[in-house]
Parts: C-alpha cells; structure tokens; sequence
C-alpha cells in the first residue's frame, strides 16, 4: 500500500511541475486544489468541453463546399469522408470522423507542456468542414464526390498567403479507399509528392500484383 502511494506521488511531481511552467492556454489552468468555492455567475460556459456545434476540437464551422464570398479563408480544413463500403466483411469505419470529432472535444485548449503553445490556436485559422456526402449506393459515385470536396476546399484561398496559398486538408476517414482522393488532390495543388504509408494490410498494392480486381478502389 505504502509503495503505491509513492509511486503515485513520484509520478505526479513531474506533471505538477510542467502544469507549474506552461500555463494553460488563455489562463484557464485551474488549481489543483481550491481554497473557496467558486461562485456560479463566475463560471465561463462558453469554453466548456463537451459542448457547443461538435467541430473538432471545438474549431469553428465552415460550409467549404460553397464559394459565394460569404465565408472567410482558412489555413487549415477538417474534413469528415464516413465511407466504409468498399471494404469486405467489417463496415463500422463510417463512423470514423464523427468518434474523432467526439473524442476532439477534450482538446480545449489543447497547448503543449513542451513547446507551451496551442496548435489549434497558433497562427493558422483551423476550421471543421464536417463531411463530404457520401453516398453508400455506389463506391464511384461516392469517391467521386470526395474528390470534388478536396478540390473546392484546397481551391480556397488562405487566411495566411504568406504562409501558404494553398489550404491544407485533414481528412478523417472511413476506410482507406478515402486517400485515394486526398492524394489526387495534393497532386494537383502540391506536384509530385511522397507517401508514407503505415498499413497492417498489402491490398493497396497495383492489382496485378494481386491478380487484379479487388483492389482497384485502393
């Protein structure tokens, strides 16, 4: 008993002397033990997690797929893909960009103990584009729409010329079918570029390697 209390106590020192040095971003930090209670009408609701429009990581929304002049440039775009129906016998990836979004909505002022800064508010403008409409009818018809969601987004222009004229996207799949659209899209804007590439499976080889077929949406 007397051992996990210090090594309890070991393991907490480090995290109380990084909270101690990087202050949470915007001074929300809140001391680890209060002397009073806080009073009701000094609580901030506007920042609280788990609420607001469920963006990711609480990032404001923008309606990227429309180009009236009515919205503002952003850096960065979130982009949900739910398109799991070219993969066999375990569908459920669909799900994906919503369960991330959720997840996200702990990253209030997500700064770094290390570095000290937010990356969600450092100098890009970061928005959530929420998802593509994918339909689940036809895999063709659905990638094709993809693809037509990263050219409209990376067509944007920036909030920050400087930094960059072109939009970088984050896409938050669904299954693996979906970077296909995301890497015709950094072509087109970016060039020839390298992937690396991490998966637990060889179907995304050329399908004649394969013996062709099924892995021609890959």
């Amino acid at each position: 008993m007397i051992r996990c209390i210090l090594t309890t106590v070991l393991l907490t020192a480090p995290v109380s002397v990084y909270a101690h040095q990087f202050a949470a971003y915007g001074g929300n930090q809140i001391p680890f033990w209060a002397h009073t209670d806080a009073a009701v009408d000094e609580i901030d609701l506007s920042t609280y997690d788990f609420s607001g429009t469920g963006t990711y990581a609480h990032v404001p929304y923008e309606n990227c797929f429309v180009d009236d002049g009515s919205s503002k440039p952003f850096d960065i775009a979130i982009l949900g893909a739910p398109f799991d129906t070219a993969v066999t016998a375990r569908p459920g990836a669909r799900f994906g960009p919503n369960a991330i979004r959720k997840a996200s909505q702990r990253k209030a002022y997500g700064y770094s103990i290390y570095t000290g800064r937010d990356p969600v508010h450092d100098w890009a403008r970061v928005v959530d584009c929420f998802d593509a409409p994918l339909t689940w009818l036809d895999n063709r018809a659905a990638l094709k729409t993809l693809d037509q969601a990263h050219r409209l987004i990376s067509g944007r222009s920036t909030a920050h010329p400087d930094e960059s004229t072109i939009p970088r996207i984050i896409t938050l799949g669904g299954d693996h079918t979906t970077t296909l659209s995301a890497l015709r899209s950094t072509h087109k804007r970016w060039g020839p570029v390298s992937v690396i590439h991490f998966d637990s499976h060889i179907d995304t080889w050329d399908p004649a390697v394969l013996g062709g077929g099924i892995s021609d949406y890959a």
